[in-house]
C-alpha cells in the first residue's frame, strides 16, 4: 500500500468515529509526470488515468474506496452539498455529512 504525507488535524483525535486528512502534495510521488506529486484533481492538464489512479491510491492508503468519496468540483461559490452517498455530485465549495462510511472531499 501506497503511504502519503497527509496533515490530519488534532481538534477531532478524541472522538475515534471521526477522521480528518488533508492531501500534501508529496512531490516525491509521480516525479515524471506533467503535474509532479500526488495530483488528485482532473481539471488540470494531467492524464485523468494518473489522475484517477492517484485518487485510488490515496484513498486506500485512508482506508477508503472511490465509491465512499462524495465530491464535486469546486467553483468558489457558496454552494454546500449534504451527502449520504459518495460519488461525483456536481459544482460546489463544501461537502458534508453524518452517514456512517461516507467520506467527504
Amino acid at each position: 500500500m501506497a503511504q502519503f504525507e497527509v496533515l490530519e488535524p488534532t481538534i477531532w483525535s478524541a472522538d475515534t468515529s471521526i477522521r480528518a486528512a488533508f492531501s500534501l502534495r508529496n512531490s516525491h510521488w509521480n516525479t515524471e509526470r506533467y503535474i509532479q506529486g500526488l495530483n488528485l484533481s482532473v481539471s488540470t492538464n494531467d492524464d485523468r488515468e494518473v489522475v484517477l489512479n492517484n485518487r485510488h491510491l490515496f484513498y486506500d492508503s485512508l482506508g477508503l474506496n472511490d465509491t465512499m468519496v462524495a465530491r464535486g468540483r469546486q467553483v468558489h461559490g457558496n454552494t454546500v452539498h449534504i451527502e449520504t452517498q459518495g460519488g461525483s455530485h456536481g459544482d460546489g465549495d463544501g461537502f458534508v455529512t453524518n452517514t456512517p462510511g461516507v467520506a467527504v472531499s
